[in-house]
């Protein structure tokens, strides 16, 4: 055994001649505070120039990253929750993904326990007519109705799309307008004519409108003849088309072109 002398608290101990190499330390911790203080920076064998300063994508504020993470987009997890429900939002999903949420949804529905919870959800609370009063002069404010459906999100359905489709090829005088851009009262209709004869398109959903069909209540004014009566009286001509009659498209051609004429 040699004596010896660490480097780091200058302690006296034995050590076996093989172990003593360019540097002396008696623990880990006199190794530690000695790197620390010795082994910094450009003194460090895997110093390569410190961190780097990079600009978040998405709140744009500066922040620094390891040369290893030289790839890095965003400074937080908060801005990378953002950036992903950004990417998501308007994505359109393929055929195989849209058969798949449709298998799962159908089965789902299937369980009579989970259409029981959902049409409790749905039915939702009840409200007085006072409550339901205030609730309709709401909708009635261009400025809130605005505010709330910007919050939505709100773009074409599928079946929306279509008869967005079917308007632009046949040159058909109606623009979609269920991004809440106007509005018959408390209603926001799908389409409006631009031609000013006050007519409205109407696409409807078996599972949203038909009282049959449904799982849970649909109220007057959802269902067919409801909604042509509420917007009747109102002084527009309303056509409804169901979703599933999108599947024969040389129909609704014939009967969007019936409704103008």
């Amino acid at each position: 055994m040699v004596r010896v002398e660490c480097e780091g608290c200058g302690k006296e101990f034995n050590r076996k001649p093989s172990h003593i190499f360019n540097h002396i330390f008696c623990s880990a911790e006199c190794y530690g505070t000695w790197c620390s203080q010795n082994r910094r920076k450009e003194n460090n064998s895997s110093w390569k120039g410190g961190k780097l300063t990079k600009i978040c994508e998405v709140c744009g504020k500066s922040f620094k990253v390891f040369p290893s993470r030289v790839e890095a987009r965003l400074c937080s997890n908060i801005c990378r929750g953002i950036d992903v429900r950004r990417k998501r939002m308007g994505k359109p999903l393929s055929k195989k993904t849209k058969e798949k949420l449709s298998e799962k949804a159908k089965k789902r529905w299937q369980n009579p326990r989970f259409r029981k919870k959902m049409s409790e959800v749905l039915t939702g609370r009840k409200f007085s007519e006072e409550a339901k009063r205030k609730m309709a002069d709401l909708w009635r404010d261009e400025e809130y109705v605005q505010h709330v459906i910007a919050g939505f999100h709100r773009k074409p359905t599928e079946p929306e799309q279509k008869i967005i489709s079917v308007c632009r090829e046949n040159n058909f005088p109606f623009n979609y307008c269920g991004d809440g851009s106007f509005m018959v009262d408390i209603l926001n209709p799908d389409f409006i004519s631009t031609d000013g004869s006050k007519k409205i398109i109407e696409v409807f959903g078996r599972a949203f409108h038909d009282p049959d069909v449904s799982f849970f209540k649909v109220s007057w004014h959802r269902q067919y003849w409801g909604r042509k009566a509420y917007l009747s009286q109102l002084g527009y001509d309303c056509l409804i088309i169901w979703d599933d009659e999108l599947r024969n498209e040389r129909a609704v051609v014939e009967r969007i072109r019936d409704f103008i004429g």
